[in-house]
């Protein structure tokens, strides 16, 4: 029996349907996640925020100044949170220009997702394979400046907002007392 020359075998890869391969690339080149909502806040009670800030906010000494986030899981984050059982997402803050803060993870912690995996399935069968996450962060007593949050998934490539797709999403707001 002849061995598989190298071209033959290079043919049989190539019978692959392009239409799946540029599925994969295409999934492949976007992020896991995507912002959906965000606002800055005074807290979050029951995953939703509570005292919207406008921007410039005025924060009291002491009072923490609240991330909340509402983001979208695509496919890929799907398949990246079923077979490893948590899907990260990573916030930092920065002020001012600068990184402040080291890098906190917001996303779906493997706890989360043995509580609820029923429900995210559920979520996503009806969401034609995509569903929406709510999570937050906060910031303790921030001093004056311009704060902002860098937020990258799991493959630490920068979210997108879904309105905003080709665009890096860092949202930002200035803080005085």
């Amino acid at each position: 029996m002849k061995p598989h020359s190298p071209i033959r075998s290079l043919h049989r890869l190539l019978l692959i349907p392009a239409s799946l391969l540029l599925t994969d690339l295409a999934a492949a080149a976007e992020p896991m996640v995507s912002v959906v909502d965000y606002s800055f806040c005074r807290s979050v009670m029951n995953l939703e925020p509570v005292g919207a800030l406008g921007d410039p906010a005025e924060l009291q000494k002491g009072e923490r100044l609240h991330l909340w986030l509402n983001i979208q899981i695509n496919k890929s984050g799907l398949r990246y949170l079923r077979s490893l059982g948590k899907l990260p997402v990573y916030l930092r803050w920065g002020r001012d220009g600068w990184l402040t803060d080291p890098a906190m993870d917001v996303g779906i912690t493997p706890s989360q997702w043995q509580t609820a995996q029923a429900g995210i399935k559920w979520k996503a069968q009806q969401g034609g394979g995509v569903f929406s996450w709510r999570t937050n962060a906060n910031k303790a007593t921030p001093i004056n400046g311009r704060y902002y949050a860098s937020i990258l998934d799991a493959n630490k490539k920068v979210i997108t907002h879904i309105d905003l797709p080709t665009e890096y999403f860092r949202p930002e707001i200035t803080v005085s007392r």
